[in-house]
């Protein structure tokens, strides 16, 4: 089966489908990867095609972007802003996206590209989307991702409550991508959206720990809980190395910030650096922020682009943004979490590290002075190390990318006596 595989944003949109698109391969499929150049290099390294689209920003351009989604006051105020990032580039997208669909038999994309779909359908080809956060699987046991659906509510007006909310939400994300993408699509072809918050696509695969995060009660039966898709960048052995000569065997924290990126960035490590104890170790990696301390302080080690995997392993406890990939790697590694929210889903994965034991979550607005305390509680108290490690055991046993591909050829077969038995069909 030749598979197509398209995602847009930061490492944490792009490495799950990587993972995915390499279990493909094992599996015997042929696999393309249709993305911005930024992430090129990973994608072949996984042996997959690389399919060019744009935009081709420099890092700078990622950072400036990814700053304007962190001033976002709502879910649907960060897809307004996502979808006008692509705007300039709509026209160059469907056409080369249309000359690759062509070619493949099964179209996979990214959960926040909603026309993609309509490309798929229009060439008769089945379509499946990725999603790495339950909390956008529509069911009554949960509320939409919006403060308003959230309220404090009886416990017996809940589920109808939620229901009405998804649809609610539902109406509010429709209209949301309509007024900013829906009049240049239909210069091209692509009829307005409808229900898409709700029906994404006929298969929709979630990728995360079925044990750890599926909603209780009844699902939509599109969703399919698959487990996690991982992806490691290649381990730097000079930066490991520096790190290993920085411990010393030792277990120490970690921050980072991964994608995310703040203004302010110096007054910011100014007041981290002021409250942080010079006779206490920290590992600090870059990220996209370009976080850095004074080489004379030398209770911190400053690093760069590291895999997760490899950089945890020396970890204490990791203080991060709350991304869906660096929580996913630290629930792997077995270690306690601190999650300072900044964008989107990050407060979800900041209220799940509580909810499950392993850690919790803090403001971003006094960070610099609170972690250090934050950081004694979590590591005074052996609970969230024994049940970091309880999880990290529960992962052991889930293979999402496997998982994923099995659900993909279901939903292929599926799909292919669906197309044949359609009138006009052969």
């Amino acid at each position: 089966m030749k598979i197509l595989l398209t995602s847009y944003g930061s490492t944490g949109d792009i490495f799950p489908v990587i993972a995915l698109g390499a279990a493909c391969i094992r599996q015997g499929h042929e696999v393309a990867f249709a993305t911005s150049p930024l992430y090129r290099s990973e994608i072949e390294r996984a042996g997959l095609r690389y399919v060019y689209l744009p935009p081709d920003w420099e890092q700078w351009q990622y950072n400036d972007a990814m700053l304007k989604l962190t001033r976002a006051r709502t879910p649907i105020e960060t897809l307004q802003i996502i979808y006008r990032h692509s705007l300039p580039y709509l026209d160059e997208i469907v056409s080369i996206l249309d000359r690759e669909i062509a070619q493949a038999d099964l179209v996979v994309s990214s959960y926040l590209v909603p026309y993609y779909r309509t490309l798929a359908e229009r060439q008769g080809k089945p379509f499946a989307v990725v999603t790495f956060t339950p909390n956008v699987v529509p069911c009554a046991s949960i509320p939409p991702p919006h403060p308003l659906a959230m309220i404090p509510l009886p416990q017996f007006i809940r589920p109808a409550w939620n229901r009405l909310s998804w649809r609610i939400a539902g109406i509010a994300v429709d209209s949301a991508i309509n007024r900013v993408i829906g009049k240049p699509l239909r210069k091209i072809g692509i009829p307005k959206f409808k229900n898409w918050l709700l029906h994404p696509a006929d298969c929709a695969l979630v990728s995360v720990s079925p044990a750890l995060f599926q909603p209780p009660g009844e699902i939509p039966n599109i969703f399919r809980f698959v487990g996690y898709m991982r992806w490691q960048t290649y381990p730097d052995p000079e930066v490991l190395q520096k790190v290993s000569d920085f411990c010393k065997g030792k277990k120490v924290p970690v921050i980072t910030f991964g994608s995310v990126t703040f203004k302010d960035r110096e007054k910011v490590m100014e007041r981290f650096l002021r409250n942080w104890p010079s006779d206490r170790q920290l590992i600090i990696q870059k990220g996209w922020v370009d976080l850095d301390a004074p080489s004379n302080q030398t209770n911190l080690c400053v690093v760069g682009s590291v895999s997760h995997d490899a950089l945890f392993k020396h970890a204490s406890v990791v203080i991060h943004h709350g991304g869906a990939g660096t929580t996913s790697s630290c629930l792997h590694a077995g270690i306690p979490q601190i999650v300072i929210p900044h964008i989107g889903d990050q407060w979800f994965w900041g209220r799940e590290v509580k909810r499950l034991g392993v850690g919790t979550s803090i403001s971003r607005s006094r960070w610099p002075e609170r972690l250090c305390s934050v950081l004694d509680h979590i590591s005074s108290h052996d609970g969230f190390r024994n049940r970091a490690d309880q999880v990290r055991q529960t992962l052991e046993v889930e293979d999402g990318a496997i998982q994923a591909v099995a659900e993909l050829e279901a939903y292929a077969v599926r799909s292919h006596h669906l197309i044949t038995e359609r009138p006009g069909k052969s």
